[in-house]
Order: C-alpha cells, then structure tokens, then sequence
C-alpha cells in the first residue's frame, strides 16, 4: 500500500512539473506578446511621413509566430 501511495505521490509531482514549466513559456509567450503590441503601438502613433518615404513595406500582424506554441496556448482555453 505504501508503495502505490508513493508511486501516486510521484506521478501527480511530475504533472504538477510539467504543467509549471507549460506555464512558464507560456508567461513567456505572453510578455512578447506584450512587448510586441507595445512595439505595434508605438509604430502606429509616430508621426506619418510624407512625401517618397512611403515607399516601406506594410506591417504583416502575426508573421512569425510558431503554430506549434500557439496551439499549446489554445489548448489551455479548450477545456
């Protein structure tokens, strides 16, 4: 009996590891999210620019994020 006490004990341990590492790189994803929308943020308000400046290449929202982590980030709210 202590035996299977200590293997339950082991098991919801490694879960409780795991599921702390996820939401590390998931705070992690979140503050450079953050700093990337502040980034947009700040692009967005400088003054526009007249004249033959225009000639710079539009602002693609979501260029590289990995779907792999986004996928982990969306599993959390599909419960």
């Amino acid at each position: 009996m202590k035996k299977i006490s200590q293997k339950a004990d082991d098991v919801v341990s490694y879960q409780l590891l795991k599921h702390r590492t996820e939401l590390e790189e998931m705070m992690k994803m979140i503050k450079n999210l953050e700093e990337r929308l502040s980034d947009m943020e700040n692009k967005v308000h400088q003054p526009v620019r007249t004249g033959s400046d225009n000639n710079e290449l539009p602002l693609v929202v979501g260029g590289n994020v990995k779907p792999k982590k986004w996928r982990s980030f969306m599993q959390l709210f599909s419960l």
